[in-house]
């Protein structure tokens, strides 16, 4: 009986660390969508740019949230599907939408402003899903940090004995 409890328990430890491990590597992989969205930007590239970084979505969706986006939803739905779910907002993923779409489907071109505001967006939504919050965001308490102040030390020193005596 204790050896079949000590067989659970290294199995139990092993499921622990393989899903974290499973993670690490997921969220590696949510990091190199995000670097080929950037790579695409730098080539100027920007609608190439914008729909890699909304497959970075798909990615990060996939890999935090296990969400899949079927072949039958759109990519509003399946920002719909991760606002109703995680912690992120629609303004968070708004950015990333707009631009896939205009990307995609418009004979607009996407401007270098456009995309600067879906890398931005796109670097939150990970911070988010990894953090907890966004990267500029403080804690939930919202409690201002007091300055210390400094303490005072008394005279010491040769000078401070010449000080006394001219007094």
């Amino acid at each position: 009986m204790v050896i079949q409890n000590k067989g659970v328990k290294k199995m139990a430890i092993f499921g622990r660390t393989r899903r974290f491990f499973k993670r690490r590597e997921s969220s590696k992989t949510a990091g190199a969508a995000i670097k080929e969205a950037k790579k695409a930007a730098l080539n100027n590239d920007f609608k190439e740019a914008s729909v890699k970084a909304y497959f970075a979505l798909e990615t990060i969706g996939d890999v935090f949230v296990d969400q899949i986006r079927e072949e039958h939803e759109t990519a509003r739905e399946f920002g719909n599907k991760l606002v109703e779910i995680g912690p992120v907002t629609q303004e968070d993923i708004e950015p990333i939408l707009l631009g896939f779409e205009i990307a995609k489907y418009s004979a607009m071109d996407v401007t270098a402003q456009g995309y600067a505001t879906i890398e931005n967006s796109i670097e939150d939504v990970l911070q988010i899903y990894r953090k907890g919050k966004k990267a500029g965001q403080k804690g939930s308490k919202g409690k201002k940090k007091s300055r210390k102040k400094p303490r005072k030390r008394g005279r010491t020193g040769a000078s401070s004995g010449r000080k006394r005596a001219k007094k």
